[in-house]
């Protein structure tokens, strides 16, 4: 059989459909991109007749060839201060701006990796972006230093103004 048999094409949408109900731990934007795929049946032959027991290991090895993961990435931690280089387009421009603050957190994983930064703008307002890790559209990130942190998760710099909000500087290890 061709992948390109309409028996094998339905079956393969009915369990990329699957997939995106069950969204797959928050990936639907993945989902959706294997979806297409599946439905031209371009990996149709390789998803169904891989001679793997289980067709989740399957789903699962698909999903991750499929996932756009960048290379050469910093090692982030919470607490590190960072300089975030995101391109932006407006109209028929493109150009790069920059967000530096302390990490405050982290989630995900794989290509769904994601972190947040909050600086303290004009007037002590604080600003909070989250930045998808492996966006193409964050051009670089550079570390610019490390913090002594005991936490995961740092929301508790949301309530704190001057001194207080300041974070313990880790020393350099000889």
């Amino acid at each position: 059989m061709s992948s390109g048999h309409p028996t094998i094409r339905c079956c393969i949408c009915e369990l990329a459909l699957d997939l995106l109900k069950q969204s797959m731990r928050g990936i639907m934007s993945c989902c959706w991109y294997l979806t297409s795929y599946l439905c031209t049946g371009v990996l149709a032959q390789s998803f169904l007749f891989s001679g793997s027991r289980s067709p989740m290991t399957n789903v699962s090895d698909l999903i991750r060839s499929i996932e756009h993961v960048k290379e050469e990435v910093p090692r982030l931690r919470t607490g590190d201060t960072v300089r975030v280089h995101t391109r932006i387009v407006e109209g028929d421009r493109e150009r790069l701006q920059v967000f530096q603050g302390i990490v405050i957190r982290q989630q995900g994983s794989g290509a769904a990796r994601t972190f947040t930064v909050r600086r303290v703008a004009s007037h002590g307002i604080g600003v909070e972006r989250t930045f998808p890790l492996h966006s193409p559209r964050v051009e670089k990130i550079e570390v610019v230093s490390r913090a002594q942190v005991r936490r995961a998760k740092l929301y508790f710099l949301r309530g704190r103004r001057g001194k207080s909000a300041r974070l313990k500087e880790e020393r350099e290890r000889a």
